[in-house]
């Protein structure tokens, strides 16, 4: 049996990841998902081929991107790789600026991460999409988020700036 070198298999990944930013940057979609798949026998880190994986479906506009960040996102945070999982949904956030869960996401992580100022800011994005939402709904949320008593009270009673 051929022993190969750690040098000759560490310039393999090399040319491998290079395939694979050629096979995007020419918009070869499936060949790009083949090389990915290839190349996550290596990675151990789940969540990270996870966000590798919706940075490459995002790169090709497919919306199953979403999906990836978000599974990446959910094992960050139950492994308590709470700055993995904001940076993930910050990047979501940027994404889709409206969707009210994605914005609870953040407020629940800054608010365990005890990122006050963070956490207020998002509140105050969030607060005016759910000013046309039931209680139920709120209360749905911030149990699924598992806000703080103080993040619920911030939020339900949040008066924007009067201009």
């Amino acid at each position: 049996m051929k022993h190969v070198s750690y040098e000759k298999q560490e310039n393999n990944y090399s040319v491998a990841w290079f395939k694979l930013a050629e096979f995007v940057a020419r918009g070869e979609k499936e060949r790009a998902l083949a090389m990915y798949k290839l190349l996550m026998h290596a990675v151990e880190d789940r969540p990270f081929s996870l966000q590798l994986e919706g940075d490459l479906l995002l790169a090709f506009d497919d919306v199953r991107a979403l999906e990836s960040y978000e599974q990446a996102a959910d094992i960050y945070k139950k492994e308590e790789r709470f700055i993995e999982a904001v940076a993930i949904y910050e990047h979501i956030v940027s994404l889709i600026p409206d969707k009210p869960s994605y914005r609870c996401a953040l407020c629940s992580l800054y608010d365990r991460m005890g990122a006050e100022k963070k956490c207020s800011d998002h509140v105050k994005q969030l607060a005016p999409m759910l000013q046309l939402s039931s209680p139920e709904y709120i209360l749905q949320l911030c149990e699924e988020y598992e806000f703080s008593p103080e993040l619920l009270l911030q939020l339900t009673h949040y008066q924007p700036p009067i201009l």
